[in-house]
């Protein structure tokens, strides 16, 4: 019998665009909606990295450019000192020579060989550079007039570091406390590890006489995006006094360092309802902090923001997705900004309740805007209320609804008791507006920290009889009861997205995206044994960064400008500029160069050994694959022999067992999510 073993080409299942056969994939076609300069694709390469310490010189390669046309502008980062270009300021360019590789001294004053970060990007010729010394923000000029730009990073031998979630980490750890706390952080196995499935775990433990914290950092510096933290614990058993933070930082001071925050915690109020908080630093700025109750269960949940030049979107989601279905807020002057004077347009109050601008006399402000909703009293001899509400028709039997927003206890009028309280609630109403099903949320009282602004979700399912909805803010009280609450950024929506937790967005001053690395710790407050006496441990799945993609073209920015495509050109991600077969969105999606033809997502060898067939091709870090087989063609039955593989950024053989038996065999290596 003849054995027939025929391989087809690559196949990715990432987008339905690009499930056709190998030989059809630059037929895939983009609408565009616009079209700026269109570019193709120029890329450069590090092919020799000096490692820390080392004196040797940095060599690198260039695609899809005329060498003697360009140049390449290096520079090096020394921790606590900055980037400094190099060789030095005198020869700022290094010259391409005419088989398109470079070499540069890297190495030429101070402690240059300790560099953690080196970046080479790629000019033209008669590119001026500017002199870049002692600076922790390469000028932002350079990123926008270089063709194409990469960077590398390193660390000390003796500094422990490992691979995990796509990204380069390092572990942190001190003979004598480090903020925050001050702490103990130790790089011991026995509080940062990663488990059989490649979770994260970090642990405070208690060693002698010592507690020891946890935290890493990630080697590179991600910028705009968004950032998903996938936790496998929950945050409400924490001890009151233990802090996971999950955030970016910069060692520069300027906007607070750039610091923006998921923390899940109590600061040590044993009796907050909240355990979890969204901050862009500084924290004790007016609506620079939010805080909410991820809910014990679930263990698993997504806690993510979404960081752009001028907004910053925060998210939390039950569940293993950061994604959420946005839900049309059905709420009018939802944060009180319209009206006129104390009155609040579109909302019907009654007793005490105030739409209120920003307070003269204390640092309290809105969350968003400039006016919140301020309820207090009513000051009667028994138990009555005040607030303000509005009634939303269209409600339907077996509809979900959610009802959130924010409320603040502010310390110069503060909640006294337990007795009296500010309280959300959503009432499903009949036909003759009479209440038939009541849902609240926790109470604003005297055990409510001072100045947060705190979320609230109140979620109901409507029940028979339903036509209306009313979402009401209110403040319980009577005489001899002190104290007002404040509301703001109201919603009330039938629910698109029923995992999500908390939503917020910070629209005042956005730090700018610089020098920031991932930073992710469990900590002591004051760096006291934690309340309960226990060690602690939370369980990370993973961290996923997603870079902006202004064009929506599948492209994130920093990738295009990295291979010298144009973020704001959707068209780029058709061509196909290096003649591989392969268009540049799939360039992208394989992890392949798009200026490069021998940068491909293709197999490299098949053979047959006994009754075995195997495949070989180029792997990328990072990415998975499956191979798979079938017996016929065009209508293939396809199977897998194999269970997905990691990639390695080298080549991998993938055997099909048996494979060479068959009559006939045809194989393609299938990229999955």
């Amino acid at each position: 019998m003849t054995r027939r073993v025929v391989f087809v080409a690559m196949h990715s299942s990432f987008c339905p665009v690009l499930s056709v056969w190998r030989t059809c994939l630059a037929a895939a076609s983009i609408a565009c909606a616009s079209v700026t300069t269109l570019r193709a694709a120029a890329s450069i390469e590090f092919t020799s990295v000096p490692p820390y310490g080392s004196f040797n010189n940095l060599q690198g390669k260039v695609h899809g450019v005329a060498p003697a046309t360009n140049r390449i502008a290096v520079f090096i980062y020394v921790t606590g000192a900055g980037w400094f270009t190099k060789p030095s300021c005198g020869v700022p360019l290094t010259t391409i020579q005419p088989d398109g590789t470079w070499t540069a001294d890297i190495t030429t004053g101070g402690m240059d060989q300790n560099a953690t970060r080196i970046a080479a990007y790629l000019v033209p010729a008669i590119y001026s550079q500017p002199c870049v010394t002692n600076e922790f923000c390469l000028p932002a000029g350079i990123a926008q007039l270089a063709i194409a730009s990469v960077i590398a990073t390193r660390v000390a031998p003796a500094t422990r570091s490992f691979h995990w979630s796509g990204l380069d980490w390092w572990v942190k750890t001190g003979a004598t406390p480090l903020g925050p706390g001050p702490n103990y952080f130790s790089d011991s196995a026995t509080n940062v590890f990663l488990d059989a499935q490649g979770r994260l775990h970090l642990r405070i433990t208690h060693v002698g006489s010592q507690w020891r914290c946890a935290e890493i950092v990630s080697q590179s510096t991600p910028g705009y995006g968004t950032y998903a933290f996938h936790l496998a614990s929950p945050v409400d058993p924490l001890a009151a006094n233990v802090t996971l933070g999950l955030f970016t930082w910069t060692d520069q001071p300027d906007f607070a360092h750039r610091e923006i925050d998921f923390e899940g915690g109590r600061w040590g109020q044993v009796a907050d309802f909240a355990n979890a908080q969204f901050v862009v630093q500084p924290y004790d700025e007016p609506s620079h902090l939010v805080r909410y109750r991820v809910p014990n269960p679930p263990s698993n949940f997504v806690a993510a923001f979404s960081w752009q030049p001028d907004v910053i979107t925060f998210g939390c989601v039950t569940g293993d997705t950061a994604v959420t279905t946005s839900a049309t807020n059905l709420l009018l002057n939802p944060g009180f900004e319209l009206g006129a004077g104390s009155q609040a347009n579109y909302w019907t109050a009654f007793g005490d309740a105030y739409r209120t601008p920003t307070n003269s006399t204390s640092a309290l402000t809105a969350l968003s805007g400039v006016n919140s909703l301020k309820v207090f009293g009513p000051f009667n001899p028994t138990f009555a209320s005040a607030g303000a509400y509005q009634n939303i028709a269209g409600a339907t039997a077996g509809q979900i609804w959610r009802f959130t927003g924010f409320a603040l206890n502010w310390s110069s009028d503060p909640m006294t008791t337990t007795s009296g309280f500010g309280v959300a609630r959503l009432i499903f109403l009949d036909a003759a507006n009479n209440p038939i099903q009541l849902s609240e949320s926790q109470h604003f009282d005297s055990t409510t920290p001072l100045d947060q602004w705190q979320g609230f979700q109140v979620v109901g399912a409507a029940p028979a009889g339903t036509v209306a909805v009313q979402a009401i803010l209110l403040h319980v009280g009577r005489s001899g009861l002190g104290g007002s609450v404040w509301w703001d950024e109201a919603s009330a929506a039938r629910i698109a997205d029923p995992g999500a937790i908390a939503q917020w967005t910070y629209t005042k001053t956005v730090p700018p995206s610089c020098d920031e690395n991932v930073r992710l710790n469990l900590w002591l407050m004051n760096g006291s044994a934690p309340l309960n006496g226990q060690e602690t441990e939370v369980i990370v799945t993973k961290f996923d960064f997603t870079g902006t993609d202004t064009d929506h073209d599948g492209m994130p920015d920093g990738w295009e400008r990295a291979h010298g495509l144009n973020p704001a050109n959707p068209a780029d991600a058709a061509p196909d500029d290096d003649g591989d077969g392969m268009t540049n969105l799939q360039e992208f999606l394989a992890g392949t160069d798009p200026a490069n033809p021998a940068s491909a997502f293709r197999i490299t060898d098949l053979s047959v050994v006994g009754a075995d067939t195997r495949i070989s091709f180029a792997s990328a870090r990072d990415k998975r694959y499956r191979l798979e087989s079938a017996s016929t063609i065009p209508t293939p039955d396809w199977k897998s022999p194999t269970q997905a593989v990691a990639g390695t950024g080298g080549v991998i053989q993938l055997i099909a067992s048996g494979g060479a038996t068959n009559a006939a065999s045809y194989y393609r290596v299938r990229l999955t999510p």
